[in-house]
């Protein structure tokens, strides 16, 4: 008599899930739900990256350079963002205490790249 009732769906549904385990199972589900976004964010998020990887060596071999002289430090740096790019001013103190503002163009995507003096040691 069971493998009839068993083959009888509709006696199945008598029998109707407990409202704890209705809960829990929509709980995994969307646990469940999460994890496969996440998961796919990740791994968007890392192949952009490595796309993106290789073709920054071009623009920072493009990009202006600062070159500090011996005993030079910078003291201060300040950025404006315009339309075509942005402009860093940079503050440099010398050795003796001389004074130097360098204006840099900085094209989008680019950087700047400081070049600290060589030591003579």
């Amino acid at each position: 008599m069971r493998e009839t009732e068993a083959e009888n769906l509709s006696e199945v549904e008598e029998y109707p899930e407990a409202p704890q385990f209705r809960l829990l199972r929509r709980l995994v589900s969307l646990l469940l739900m999460t994890l496969i976004v996440a998961t796919m964010a990740i791994t968007l998020a890392l192949v952009s990256k490595l796309a993106s990887f290789g073709g920054s060596s071009a623009e920072v071999a493009a990009a202006p350079g600062l070159r500090l002289a011996a005993g030079e430090r910078i003291e201060a740096v300040g950025f404006e963002q315009g339309s075509g790019g942005a402009r860093a001013l940079v503050a440099v103190e010398g050795p003796e205490g001389a004074r130097r503002l360098v204006v840099l163009e900085i094209p989008p995507g680019g950087e700047i790249l400081v070049e600290p003096p060589k030591n003579a040691h």
